[in-house]
């Protein structure tokens, strides 16, 4: 059989074969991905019938038309999963029949559950209470049954697809050993029939080369390799016929060899000396052509090079002493940096061309051109009006040659250069804002008067620091600068800790590469008053919601209380004290905000007119006697006393903050007590009480905006921080002033005066801008 039928026979049957085994790998795919499929319907039952059981729980608890429409559409779901599911096997049929048995059984049942419920709502809690326990069992049998058949499908479901990965398997293992037999037949195929045979062949090809014209190679098989040996054997026998024999073949070959060597041997000497003619003639003209070459740059360069260049002859006097020098030659650049012309200058002396040149360059070139040492300088030529670096070297006795840049742009520019460092040193140190430098690594290198301040070191110190040394871990924005690399300008806002003190900067860095190092500048301003300021007001609106909120709360729940059947009249009576206890409060904690946007705003107008402040003492207890009924307010304001002129609203206002404070900071109650008297022109109306009193340090804080004492006085009720500062708004707005007379334990008195004298006719007046 030929080699490219057996060959052709084994890939047809080893491709029907790999065929066959991936048809079948392919359907066991499919079959298991169905199976999977399966298995997720099963876990879906499983989870629908779970959900069902928390919407009835729901639908029980509430009896919403919306929870039983969200169950319905859950046992809807969960009837579409049943239908799809594979009831493939007598164990899964029978568990699909109990499945839809107990879904039917779960309809009904809560169908005539919520029957009852529409039908009959159970206005008694007892009642109701023990219709849902008996609604929930009947509902959890059938659920239960639900969610322990539908367990067990994904189970049966794992098994099947277990079997089938295992069929899989065995596939793949069979794959392989198709795979290796192919490769063995193909080798023995390729070894036994082909390799073997072209060796046997080549043998014998080798024995026929040697000359032996006789032998013949027999065939091994009847194929392409037995048709390549008897064709051979066939051009063996032919060129026998016309060939000399092997003695006459290698007489011939010898001779022939004599005659080529000797050939070989005349041919060599010939091109000896044809070589030797060729590299004189080639060493003469390479000679010539760098000469030319040589010229050639010499002359490019001389006439294109960019410095100026002129080749000089020294003149001395009869001492001996430089006195003069000749110019001997000038290139373009010379003209072009001086604004002389080679024709001018040619041949001429320096004082004949420059007469007023200073004798400094006659003798630094003299020097040169008598000692032979080159020289490098910078010089002013002032009949030039120019600057110029120059290097001067002697190539022969007495004469020197200058090279030259023009470097009078360079020189100007080092002084505007130096113009710009002072005016930036002077705007560095004069400026009002902390200026910082540092390098890379984050070491400080300078700073200005400003940035000392707000650190409180010297430079030398300064110097000797990292920025980490004021940017302890810890700080705000330290970790976000760490890990984030300054490769462009940014605004970074940082706290430093300067003598133990939290100091906030805003600061804005700028990378500058100089000299091939990055420095970073940053230029700050002080924010820490206005980070406090931010702070106070976070706080302050957070506690004002939760003051706002307080009263509210008490107001919602008083008269949803008082809204139930079956209280009594007293309890209600109590509930609706206590809302309109609240409702004060609140109006109190408005008022004050009010006021202090008013004043903020310059919005605080007051409309005066006369005044009898005893009815306003009488009128604020009367609204705070129920406030407390541990205290014992008293309005202690003589008769005749004169009208004053303010504004009645906001007078109001200040007894009302006053002796509200007065009530918070005496928790074990006593006497709060309000005076008024007439004292140099003005009204001087006093509240006191007999509370915790105030210590010195806290005093100093009070009519501060947002300052509340609550937390730090024992006992005390805390409070908003608005009143005293309102208080103060209001009195000095009338033109009055408001202060403290306190000790600890001894209670405290608060006192304002009001000025008698004034527009009392009804004119509005506008308060200054605390």
């Amino acid at each position: 059989m030929k080699i490219r039928t057996q060959f052709f026979l084994s890939m047809v049957l080893f491709s029907m074969v790999l065929l066959f085994v991936a048809a079948s790998f392919l359907f066991t795919a499919r079959e298991v991905s169905r199976l999977e499929q399966q298995e997720l319907i099963g876990h879906s039952v499983v989870q629908g019938a779970t959900d069902l059981g928390y919407l009835v729980n729901d639908y029980l608890l509430y009896r919403e038309p919306q929870q039983r429409i969200r169950w319905e559409a859950k046992l809807a779901e969960l009837t579409g999963n049943l239908q799809l599911l594979d009831t493939s096997g007598p164990e899964l049929t029978k568990l699909a029949e109990n499945l839809n048995a107990n879904r039917n059984a779960l309809q009904t049942v809560f169908a005539d559950i919520a029957a009852t419920v529409e039908s009959n709502p159970l206005t008694d809690p007892a009642a109701r209470l023990a219709f849902t326990q008996v609604s929930w069992s009947r509902l959890q049998v059938p659920t239960q049954a639900i969610v322990f058949d539908a367990t067990h499908v994904p189970e049966i479901f794992e098994d099947r697809i277990d079997e089938v990965q295992q069929r899989e398997l065995f596939l793949v293992i069979a794959i392989l050993v198709l795979i290796a037999g192919y490769f063995g037949t193909t080798y023995a195929i390729v070894q036994r029939r082909t390799l073997r045979c072209l060796e046997y062949i080549q043998s014998g090809v080798n024995i026929v080369g040697s000359g032996n014209l006789d032998y013949v190679i027999p065939p091994m098989y009847d194929d392409e390799v037995g048709a390549l040996a008897k064709s051979f054997n066939r051009m063996t026998v032919d060129l026998k016929g016309v060939t000399a024999s092997k003695a006459d073949l290698e007489r011939e070959v010898i001779r022939r060899a004599e005659v080529e060597e000797e050939l070989k041997i005349t041919n060599e000497h010939l091109q000896e000396n044809t070589q030797r003619l060729k590299e004189e003639i080639a060493d003469r003209k390479a000679a010539e052509e760098a000469i030319r070459l040589s010229e050639e740059k010499y002359r490019n360069l001389f006439s294109s090079m960019n410095e100026g260049f002129a080749l000089h002859e020294i003149i001395l006097d009869k001492v001996g002493k430089p006195y003069d020098y000749r110019f001997l030659d000038v290139n373009t650049a010379f003209e072009r940096l001086t604004g002389l012309s080679a024709s001018h200058v040619t041949g001429r002396t320096v004082r004949e061309v420059i007469p007023a040149i200073e004798l400094s360059w006659i003798e630094r070139y003299g020097k040169v051109a008598l000692t032979g040492l080159p020289v490098r300088f910078e010089n002013y030529a002032a009949p030039l009006n120019r600057w110029y670096e120059t290097y001067a070297y002697s190539p022969g006795k007495n004469r020197f040659a200058a090279v030259f840049t023009d470097i009078t742009e360079r020189k100007h520019a080092e002084e505007a250069l130096k113009e710009s460092e002072s005016k930036y040193r002077t705007l560095f140190e004069q400026s009002a804002s902390p200026v910082l430098v540092a390098d890379a690594e984050g070491h400080y290198i300078d700073a200005n008067q400003s940035a000392l301040d707000y650190l409180e070191c010297s430079r030398e110190e300064l110097r000797q620091k990292h920025v980490w040394d004021f940017i302890p871990p810890g700080l705000e924005n330290r970790q976000k600068m760490e890990h984030t690399p300054f490769i462009d300008h940014r605004t970074v806002e940082t706290s430093y800790l300067v003598h133990g003190r939290i100091k906030t900067l805003l600061l804005s860095v700028s990378p500058v590469n100089t000299g091939g190092h990055q420095v970073l500048y940053g230029i700050g301003q002080d924010i820490t008053e206005r980070k406090r300021t931010e702070q106070m007001k976070d706080e302050f609106i957070g506690m004002i919601s939760h003051e706002l909120k307080t009263p509210l709360t008490v107001i919602i729940g008083a008269l949803s209380t008082a809204a139930m059947e079956g209280l009594s009249e007293d309890l209600r009576r109590e509930l609706f004290k206590d809302a309109v206890n609240h409702s004060a409060i609140l109006t109190g904690i408005v008022d004050n905000l009010l006021e202090l946007s008013r004043q903020q705003s310059d919005r605080l107008d007051l409309h005066k007119e006369p005044t009898e402040i005893d009815q306003l003492c009488e009128k604020v207890l009367q609204q705070l006697k129920n406030r407390s009924d541990i205290h014992q307010l008293i309005c202690d304001v003589p008769g005749g006393l004169p009208q004053v002129p303010a504004d009645p609203l906001r007078v109001e206002r200040i007894l009302y903050n006053l002796v509200e404070n007065a009530i918070k900071y005496s928790p074990k109650g006593g006497e709060v007590k309000v005076t008024a008297e007439q004292q140099n022109g003005n009204l001087v109306v006093s509240v006191s009480d007999q509370g915790l009193g105030i210590s010195p340090e806290n005093q100093a804080k009070l009519f501060q905006k947002f300052e509340r004492l609550g937390a730090e006085v024992k006992g005390a009720i805390q409070g908003t921080g608005l009143g005293l500062r309102v208080c103060r708004i209001l009195t000095e707005a009338h033109g009055g002033r408001i202060w403290v007379e306190s000790e600890p334990g001894q209670g405290t008195t608060f006192y304002f005066t009001l000025p008698l004298t004034g527009d009392a006719n009804g004119n509005s007046g506008r308060s200054a801008v605390i």
